[in-house]
């Protein structure tokens, strides 16, 4: 599958084609050597945003 660098203003843009599944709408971005690796950002759930009952225990 070959994708084409295109120019947008000050960014080079990659297109996603159509047969890949895309996961996530922000991925990182690692250069190996010459290989270029796009990895999804991963969302974490933050367990302090949510609201908990408050267990009472009596003496």
């Amino acid at each position: 599958m070959t994708v084409k660098l295109r120019q947008v203003g000050n960014s080079r843009t990659l297109t996603v084609p159509s047969g890949i599944k895309v996961t996530g709408k922000e991925y990182t971005v690692k250069n190996a050597s010459k290989t270029i690796i796009f990895t999804p950002i991963a969302k974490k759930k933050n367990i302090f945003t949510t609201k908990s009952k408050t267990i009472q225990h009596s003496s």
